[in-house]
């Protein structure tokens, strides 16, 4: 019976909130809230912990990264996106099995103009026990009303799983389509 009222108090809220949102007149609720979606393809070039480094070559390190993300707006210049990154390294050439986990990777967006946007992104790695930060650089081309096609460097920053020397850095390279 209590998770029933729970539940209805819930919908009521959810219910009110989503009729307030239509009724008022903010710049927020006269336009879309969502600014745009992204997918892409990631690929991680180098990494290194300071005693060793590891290129993309490397069946271990060798890494597929598939972002999906939306960005929203935020009523002023800066704009928040949530981005999901399932990554899968194949182990090529090893006989170990496929390996995957998932990145949950929110952050900021600037918009610096002429199609130029530098961000930074918190980052959570479910399944390697890591978090850190992944400042970007990103340059959009125009595909006209279809969207944008872009090119994005990224610089992801590691920890974890242990806590002491656990500090990783990594250079990669983001293509994918805006929309």
């Amino acid at each position: 019976m209590k998770a029933i009222k729970f539940i209805g108090i819930i919908l009521l809220v959810l219910g009110f909130g989503l009729n307030d949102a239509n009724g008022q007149n903010d710049s927020l609720s006269s336009k879309s809230i969502i600014a745009g979606y992204h997918v892409g393809y990631v690929q991680l070039i180098f990494a290194t912990d300071g005693t060793e480094t590891h290129f993309l070559d490397e069946s271990k390190f060798f890494t597929m990264g598939f972002p999906i993300g939306v960005t929203f707006q935020t009523g002023k210049r800066i704009k928040f996106d949530l981005e999901f990154v399932p990554f899968v390294n194949p182990n090529l050439g090893s006989g170990r099995p496929y390996s995957s986990h998932l990145l949950f990777h929110p952050g900021v967006l600037l918009p610096l103009g002429k199609s130029w946007t530098i961000g930074a992104r918190l980052a959570f790695e479910l399944g390697n026990n890591q978090m850190g930060l992944t400042p970007l650089i990103n340059k959009s081309f125009s595909l006209g009303k279809q969207g944008a096609f872009f090119v994005e460097l990224v610089a992801p920053m590691r920890v974890g799983p242990s806590k002491h020397d656990s500090y990783v850095q990594l250079g990669g390279i983001h293509l994918g389509f805006a929309y």
